[in-house]
């Protein structure tokens, strides 16, 4: 499948975007200052060890400690009993190189690892490790062995090595060099970590761009636009050094319309930011994010074209599954996701449709596991989460609903200050707001000033007049209700004041 890299450069921000056959697939965000950093590798230290999860604290110099997986403290044998492990166990206060695994999320810290990589075009050094391993990617039986001999034959003292796909065809020269390269950065890196007492950064990936060329040059690559002349003439420069086959393929956008909008990145990318995914038959797709999990939902909408209610379900569920594998890399969503398809009745009907997710989802370059289609026609999928999901990417929790995804509605809002009026007519309290925090003044002043938003002022002016008027009545004083522009629909104050 034909792909396009788009890269726009700003003063302040680093966008790229991926196409596969004109639609995009994946994009990606790096910010002024810094981009994500997973891949990053730190000495840190060990501040608490939490054996009832079996996890431990480790300080990396961030404004948050990262979370270490434990080994183990035992190995599962033959006979089902259980032996002590091997492994020598971490202590509070140790000092060890960490690898960033998981970008930090909301309130939780970034996830660590031990077994550290250091990536290159053609191959992955991973020291401490002894093996080699090539590329489920590459097919071929007879290049397989080709390049597994040649890295096994290589110097590569107390490290292993991982064969990427981009090495399928390379000469022994080009992955000698990249072995040679890789090796001098686990050298450079160990010497930096000698004799430092505190936490540090010890090596950092490449910016977004080029890790991206690194990763994604092969021969199904045919354009790479850059919109910036600095940054075209930096990408020339890398991939003269690194990537001499791509440099053909580098252009440097020159249209007045701006990259992202000529080619439906920036509209694809708004899409992506809302719920619903319409599908061209009228049905659609309703995407929800939680803490916990991600639910596709897939509805037929206006769609009633089968010849019968079990074809019109086939058909809609058939349509419904490129565009959900487009989204899940579009989004970036990772870790648990459910689908829940229009019910199957056919056992045939059900193959079908397990087979053509499967088929959707293999030129996702994202480590997954697809689970069956269950009774209730849900399909359960985990997917490996790689740094920031596009909502969390762009936006933030919303400061009027507090991240719930709905607001109060007007009438609601009414009957709580009828319910707080009706309690300070009852126990003589100012009441106020979500977190009923009245604020007061003039002493024993019975007169209140009733502050909301618009809608929910209409609401107590026409709706509630009458049971204001006779709260007014049983307070011996009056209410005034006001317009307050600038709070929230779900924002009120009750306040006491003295009678004029």
């Amino acid at each position: 499948m034909p792909e396009t890299i788009l890269v726009n450069v700003s003063p302040l921000e680093t966008r790229v975007a991926l196409l596969e056959s004109g639609l995009v697939q994946e994009v990606y965000f790096e910010h002024e200052g810094g981009h994500g950093i997973v891949g990053n590798i730190y000495l840190g230290k060990i501040t608490r060890i939490l054996p009832g999860i079996q996890a431990a604290f480790v300080d990396i110099g961030l404004d948050r400690n990262g979370i270490l997986a434990l080994p183990p403290a035992t190995v599962p044998d033959a006979d089902g009993s259980n032996t002590p492990s091997t492994k020598p166990a971490l202590f509070q206060g140790q000092k060890i190189l960490v690898q960033v695994t998981h970008e930090p999320r909301e309130d939780k810290g970034p996830r660590l690892g031990r077994q550290l990589t250091l990536s290159s075009r053609y191959l992955v050094l991973t020291p401490g490790a002894d093996y080699v391993g090539v590329s489920q990617q590459i097919r071929s039986r007879a290049e397989r062995e080709r390049l597994q001999q040649l890295l096994a034959q290589a110097d590569k003292p107390g490290c292993g090595v991982i064969v990427r796909t981009a090495a399928e065809g390379v000469d022994e020269q080009a992955i000698a060099a990249d072995l040679q390269y890789l090796q001098s950065q686990w050298q450079n890196l160990q010497v930096r970590a000698k004799g430092q007492q505190k936490p540090v950064l010890l090596y950092t990936e490449p910016p977004l761009f080029y890790r991206l060329l690194r990763d994604r040059a092969s021969s199904a690559l045919e354009r790479v636009v850059i919109d910036d002349a600095d940054g075209f003439n930096a990408a020339q420069a890398f991939c003269q050094r690194f990537l001499p086959a791509v440099c053909s393929q580098l252009e440097l956008h020159k249209e007045t319309t701006p990259l992202f909008e000529a080619h439906g990145v920036d509209a694809a990318i708004e899409q992506a930011l809302g719920p619903r995914v319409e599908l061209g038959s009228g049905a659609y797709l309703v995407i929800e994010q939680t803490e916990a999990m991600t639910t596709i939902d897939i509805n037929s909408g206006s769609f009633v074209g089968g010849k019968s209610q079990e074809d019109t379900a086939l058909q809609t569920n058939l349509e419904a599954v490129p565009v959900l594998a487009r989204q899940l890399r579009l989004r970036n969503l990772g870790g648990i996701i459910v689908v829940d398809f229009i019910d199957l009745q056919q056992l045939e009907h059900r193959r079908q449709l397990e087979l053509a997710l499967a088929q959707a989802l293999h030129a996702d370059p994202a480590v997954r596991k697809i689970a069956s289609l269950s009774a209730l026609g849900l399909v359960e999928i985990g997917r490996k989460r790689i740094g920031q999901n596009l909502q969390q990417a762009l936006c933030e929790k919303c400061p009027s609903c507090d991240g719930r995804g709905v607001l109060k509605s007007a009438q609601t809002v009414c009957y709580e200050i009828l319910r707080a009026l009706s309690g300070r007519a009852l126990s003589g309290r100012a009441l106020s707001g979500r977190a009923l925090s009245g604020r007061a003044s003039g002493g024993d002043a019975r007169d209140l000033l009733v502050l909301a938003a618009p809608a929910v002022v209409d609401r107590l002016r026409d709706d509630a007049a009458v049971h204001i008027a006779q709260l007014q009545s049983r307070l011996g004083g009056s209410i005034t209700v006001q317009v307050d522009g600038s709070r929230s629909p779900e924002d009120f104050d009750i306040i006491r004041v003295q009678a004029s």
